[in-house]
């Protein structure tokens, strides 16, 4: 009686604690906010952007454009090399925004689904880039 098992329920999720991988490929974004800072401010030169094309992403914060090379392996975003335009951009906290930008492309981050068909990029330290679904 010690070496029963007990038959698993075939509906139940495995190690439904991992978090749901989101593919990029192929996608546009409206950045809402990265590192708790909220895009869109009145001194914006553009609507800030990530799109994920055939291995490759471009970002703004707002003001200057970022290029690059990306990789996905199931929740894990790598980046290759990311080039930035050098516009002056004078709005208030649209330099801290682009340079924490910059800063995430250049480390590994976890992507994962948040709510209405948002999807988070998370560092280590737990920062994140908040996506919205482009229009």
């Amino acid at each position: 009686a010690g070496c029963t098992t007990t038959p698993t329920d075939s509906n139940s999720t495995p190690n439904a604690s991992a978090p749901a991988a989101v593919a990029l490929a192929g996608t546009k974004w409206k950045i809402v906010s990265i590192a708790g800072a909220a895009t869109g401010g009145e001194g914006d030169v553009r609507p800030a952007t990530m799109q994920f094309e055939q291995g490759n992403i471009s970002a703004t914060a707002g003001c200057n454009l970022m290029n690059g090379s990306y990789t996905q392996e199931g929740a894990t975003l790598a980046f290759g090399p990311v080039a930035m335009t050098r516009m002056a951009c004078p709005a208030p906290g649209l330099a801290e925004r682009e340079t924490r930008l910059g800063q995430m492309l250049g480390q590994p981050l976890t992507v994962t689904a948040g709510d209405a068909g948002k999807v988070m990029l998370a560092n280590a330290d737990g920062a994140v880039i908040e996506l919205a679904p482009a229009q």
